[in-house]
């Protein structure tokens, strides 16, 4: 156990926490709350309490304005309830992520889904700081009970430093992200707004599970990555005092648009494909409104367009608000996997140039290029990324596309690039230039994962929450226990301290290991690899000169 040391560093106190033993009821303005206890973790867990409810389409309302709430029932939150709707990703994609996300059924589902599980130490805590986790799935897929925070929650008991975690159900799909203009620039991403109340109702009620309000990290990944960042950007209350994103896919409309859009012509083929027979767009939202849930979801294939819209809480281009440095000044974490892009490139299988060119020409269509800076912009990133299977994603280095297209490393690296990785390098000499910031780049595959796959979109997350469906998947060796302890002491010291390395800094470092503040150094921490985690600078490849001349509003 790591000691407790009463100093005064960088303007961060310090100090000590009490504990002692834990109720398992937990006592909250909409009730008693009946946790379950996990000896093996010695934690309590306290899963679907509400936070808000809305009806379709509708913004969220506190739980506590719900009609009917009583304060003296006992609530059994000693199993999971529903996951929030879940939608099927389109093609090409789905085939990448079914290799991601396997074939684990998330059921049941439910409308009736805006909940948080809470992961409690043992011990009759105060004050504690809180991990806020929001999952990935494409803003179409995912549930609480894909992961266990359980092992997190031990680690942290383990280091001498208890945290709770919070992970998040919010509305995702057309029920989440529908985005039409009638309901009005307000009612424009839901799903963020959902995640936003979730965080309200955390500074209202945590102190009933001896957190503290005051000392939220908000953290998710791909989806949830993109989901923390405009909480990062544009919440202006004092919700959260770090923030740790990973994985965040930087090429939708908030990142690349410049002006505001609703999705008025999608919705309306949504609706016609639904059943819906209306023409105006007032006629498509109201038929949805009632169009059975089966229906929409059985019609999965007709929505493209689960992602952040530019409107409402987000209020303008991601990159353009980074670059005027319109952000609070706390510590950030950024991160992202090696190989990202290849659960992408692995349902276009180009065989060709001509391929590979209308895989990764969305790029072009969600910048709104016009047709001739489109074509430059393509054939400047064929030159960037040529066809040769060593330089290719998986960054092996190994001349083999293992077996899928001919082409398949080459659309990955390029996927890998302007989805992912090159964002992230912008994001960390942004960021760094006005607040304490480090670089996370995730290098060691999850166990199973096929060479194809490399260390993917996703190969982190088996890591930070190491119990997948019930399945010890990363504890099956030495060097998988090294890496899950590095993640784990790097995560509990930042939210602690907004310091991977403890307080003061480096006095908690394991193995010798310091993490590089990007913000000083320009270095970044490496995790994976037979040293488990090394200082190095960050990756740059000719491809993200193209990416960021092209794609980056003003050229910054």
């Amino acid at each position: 156990m790591l000691p407790y040391l009463l100093l005064l560093v960088a303007g961060v106190r310090c100090v000590p926490l009490h504990h002692s033993i834990n109720d398992k009821i937990v006592q909250l303005p909409t009730g008693r709350y009946r946790g379950i206890h996990n000896a093996n973790w010695s934690t309590t867990t306290y899963y679907s309490v509400p936070y808000a409810f809305a009806s379709r389409f509708d913004t969220p309302k506190p739980i506590e304005e719900k009609p009917g709430i009583s304060t003296d029932v006992v609530i059994d939150a000693s199993k999971h309830g529903a996951a929030c709707t879940n939608f099927n990703l389109p093609p090409p994609y789905d085939k990448g992520f079914a290799a991601l996300l396997g074939d684990q059924a998330i059921e049941p589902q439910s409308e009736d889904c805006l909940t948080l599980d809470i992961y409690v130490p043992d011990g009759d805590h105060d004050d504690l700081p809180i991990y806020f986790w929001t999952p990935g799935g494409g803003f179409l897929v995912g549930s609480s009970f894909t992961y266990d925070m359980n092992p997190l929650v031990a680690s942290s008991v383990e280091l001498g430093m208890p945290m709770i975690a919070v992970w998040i159900n919010y509305r995702l799909g057309p029920l989440g992200f529908l985005n039409p203009s009638t309901l009005g620039w307000d009612s424009m991403n839901i799903g963020l707004l959902d995640q936003i109340e979730a965080l309200r109702w955390v500074q209202r009620n945590i102190r009933a599970f001896g957190g503290s309000p005051g000392k939220v990290t908000i953290s998710g990944e791909s989806a949830g990555g993109e989901s923390a960042l405009p909480q990062f950007l544009w919440t202006n209350e004092d919700l959260f005092r770090s923030a740790w994103m990973m994985s965040i896919p930087s090429a939708g409309r908030p990142f690349l648009a410049t002006e505001p859009s609703f999705n008025d012509d999608l919705v309306k083929s949504f609706a016609k494909a639904c059943g819906c027979s209306g023409k105006t767009i007032e006629s498509a939202v109201a038929c949805l409104r009632t169009t059975d849930v089966g229906v929409l979801v059985n019609q999965s294939i007709a929505w493209e367009g689960s992602q952040t819209g530019f409107g409402g809480f987000v209020q303008g281009n991601l990159f353009q608000k980074i670059r005027r440095r319109e952000f609070p000044e706390v510590p950030i974490m950024v991160s992202t996997t090696r190989d990202e892009g290849t659960v992408l490139a692995l349902g276009f299988q180009p065989n060709s140039t001509e391929e590979t060119k209308r895989s990764v020409a969305n790029f072009a269509t969600g910048a709104g290029l016009k047709p001739r800076k489109a074509q430059d912009f393509i054939q400047q990133l064929m030159k960037a990324y040529p066809n040769d299977p060593v330089l290719g994603s998986p960054f092996d280095g190994q001349y083999t596309n293992y077996g899928q297209g001919s082409q398949y490393k080459r659309a990955a690296a390029i996927l890998t690039d302007g989805t992912f990785v090159e964002p992230w390098f912008e994001y960390l000499g942004l960021f760094s230039a006005r607040t304490q910031t480090y670089g996370l780049l995730w290098s060691q595959p999850a166990p199973g994962t096929p060479e194809s796959l490399g260390v993917n979109h996703g190969a982190d997350v088996n890591f930070y929450f190491p119990l997948l469906a019930g399945k010890e998947r990363d504890r099956n060796s030495d060097h998988g226990r090294q890496v899950v302890n590095v993640i784990h002491t790097a995560l509990v010291n930042f939210v602690h301290y907004g310091d991977p390395n403890g307080c003061p800094a480096g006095l908690a470092a394991k193995d010798g290991y310091v993490w590089p503040e990007y913000s000083e150094s320009g270095m970044i921490t490496v995790v994976g690899g037979p040293d488990v985690a090394t200082a190095e600078p960050p990756p740059h490849r000719p491809g993200f000169e193209v990416f960021h001349r092209f794609l980056r509003p003003g050229h910054f």
